[in-house]
């Protein structure tokens, strides 16, 4: 038997035996190939790649090129090359060829994949679209990036965790099936927005659309891509804002850990009562409709037997509560306000311009210890003041999105500073007789100084504050008759809310306390906001630590405040009834009703 020689036997003519005899024994394994030109050689190709004239080897060629393509696919992923381009079939995969396009089964199509995710999520998935206000234009149709992971999570057996989730919508990303509103390349498991890009494969006989069942398939098929997809994120400055940002994560969810009431936090609700006003509750996150109406119902005497709990929604639409639902939820928010009705749906009380609804009402505050009322202040703020982390600051201040779970705390005692305020104007301007008023003017002005005593200078900021406010400083007959020893006290007080010397004065009765303590948290923040505001945090691409030191020399006087807890001090009468007068505040919030009870008290001369 002869040898194979370095170039293949070529025969003119019909293809025949080679020269040895039968050809299938000479060269097992081997094939013939004629060549579509009528006097064209026949090529024999075997195991061995080898060069040969003319059109022979295409077939061979396109089988290598496919095996170079697929090779060579986790490498252009990885540097961020999308699957799919305008100029391309959808179900093309991209390389350096100039042949026609290799189509392949769309149930092996990374593209077709992903529209069916897509697809899944938009018939099955139990978020709604939300729209997103971006660079002064509204983004319509946009879903959260924490909402799409949690539904990868709960849904598709192949997902086992977060991380699992982000790669696979990462995945989505890179496709093009999944758009990013602000422009990012890596997806983000937390509130950023994304919208679906609705191109269809063009395939009539495309698997996954005719089977929409078979989406969890789907991802499987994506995970594949997952491992080249993971640092899409590239090096340098990039990665090591990354790196940070999941080392704030990691603190962040030991931070969570630290905390164990987070099922039944503590909240502000808000009922209205009347039309200008509503009932502050400081309460937890499970209360329900009943013992909420229990409380109103008390406060403002009324009876609950009569009353229910609606939610208002801005279009003026009401949804009844049921007495056993969870009236503090965070979806009541943005659907409207809570309402507390008379089960005919009309308002429990008048608008507070009527004077006859005034006159009836009795002024509880007069007839109780002012130290005790003082007290119950102080240990209200500082258990919401102890809850808060020194990291709460910084989210606050950097993130510009107070609304977020990463600031509750910090947002409901800011939120307490400001009512107390609101509640010191209505408590005074809702009080028709000259006398009780001026006992009113003298009962603040003695329980803000006791709460500069007890350290606690947040409501003893926020009680000064509602006093100098416009509509009641403006009292002049009240004030007249407000003996002179409260009125120089007051002069007192008023110096520690004095901004001269960026409140030079405050700074200093301040740092002479020792803790524990509560500071103004408002101009705490303050502080952080000129230093982040006022500094950069890169130069020449080079971290500031001069500015982190600063922010974090503000920060760390949160904890110095808190070494220590209140003592007997800060103990006073434990009377129900003085707990319900400073957790239960009645509360005008229209400036316009504030002004007209002022001008009604005492009309301009």
């Amino acid at each position: 038997m002869e040898e194979c020689s370095a170039e293949p036997p070529i025969m003119a003519g019909p293809t025949g035996p080679g020269p040895g005899g039968d050809s299938g024994s000479m060269h097992r394994g081997w094939s013939n190939h004629r060549s579509g030109s009528g006097g064209g050689a026949v090529v024999v190709t075997g195991p061995v790649v080898q060069q040969h004239r003319g059109d022979h080897h295409q077939q061979h060629h396109q089988a290598q090129l496919t095996k170079h393509k697929i090779r060579d696919l986790p490498g252009l992923l990885k540097h961020g090359l999308h699957l799919r381009k305008k100029s391309q079939s959808p179900d093309t995969i991209p390389g350096p060829s100039t042949g026609p396009p290799l189509h392949k089964s769309c149930s092996q199509s990374f593209p077709c994949a992903a529209r069916a995710v897509r697809n899944a999520f938009l018939s099955n998935g139990p978020y709604p679209a939300k729209d997103k206000i971006h660079l002064a234009r509204i983004i319509r149709r946009s879903y959260v990036g924490v909402e799409l992971v949690q539904w990868l999570c709960e849904q598709c057996v192949y997902v086992r965790c977060r991380t699992t989730g982000v790669r696979v919508w990462q995945v989505l990303l890179e496709l093009g099936v999944l758009l990013s509103v602000d422009q990012r390349i890596v997806f983000a498991d937390s509130n950023s927005y994304y919208q679906f890009c609705f191109e269809e494969c063009d395939s009539a006989s495309c698997e996954f659309r005719s089977n929409e069942g078979e989406w969890p398939e789907a991802v499987r098929l994506l995970l594949q891509l997952a491992p080249y997809v993971q640092f899409r994120s590239g090096g340098g400055a990039n990665s090591q804002h990354k790196t940070l940002y999941q080392q704030l994560s990691l603190k962040e969810n030991c931070l969570q850990l630290r905390s164990p009431q987070t099922e039944n936090r503590e909240v502000i609700c808000r009922v209205h009562v009347s039309s200008d006003s509503y009932l502050s509750v400081h309460t937890y996150s499970s209360l329900e409709a009943q013992e909420l109406l229990r409380i109103v119902g008390k406060k403002m005497d009324r009876g609950d037997e009569d009353m229910v709990l609606a939610v208002v929604s801005h279009t003026g639409e009401r949804r009844l509560l049921h007495s056993s639902d969870c009236v503090y939820s965070e979806s009541l928010t943005p659907q409207g306000r809570l309402v507390a009705c008379h089960r005919d749906l009309t308002e429990i009380m008048p608008p507070l311009t009527d004077s006859a609804e005034l006159c009836r009402r009795t002024v509880r505050l007069l007839g109780m210890n002012t130290w005790d009322v003082a007290a119950a202040l102080t240990l209200l703020d500082w258990s919401l003041f102890n809850s808060i982390h020194e990291q709460e600051l910084v989210y606050y201040t950097l993130s510009r999105a107070p609304g977020s779970g990463q600031a509750g705390a910090l947002s409901v005692l800011l939120q307490r500073c400001n009512e107390v305020q609101q509640w010191v104007m209505s408590e005074v301007l809702m009080c028709p007789s000259l006398s009780k008023r001026v006992q009113l003017l003298k009962k603040f002005i003695k329980i803000a100084a006791h709460c500069k005593a007890q350290r606690n200078l947040n409501s003893a900021f926020a009680i000064i504050m509602g006093l100098n406010t416009a509509a009641v400083s403006r009292l002049n007959q009240t004030w007249e008759k407000c003996p002179g020893k409260f009125k120089k006290l007051f002069s007192e007080l008023e110096l520690i809310t004095d901004p001269s010397l960026n409140h030079k004065a405050y700074r200093e009765s301040f740092k002479r306390m020792k803790p524990p303590k509560i500071p103004f948290m408002p101009l705490l923040l303050k502080d952080i906001t000129f230093i982040h505001e006022g500094n950069k945090t890169f130069h020449d691409n080079l971290v500031n630590f001069e500015k982190l030191h600063m922010i974090a020399d503000t920060v760390r006087l949160i904890r110095h405040c808190q070494s220590d807890q209140p003592g007997n001090e800060v103990s006073g009468g434990d009377s129900a009834e003085v707990r319900a007068s400073v957790h239960y505040l009645h509360i005008i919030d229209n400036q316009q009703t504030l002004f007209q009870l002022s001008h009604k008290l005492e009309p301009r001369a």
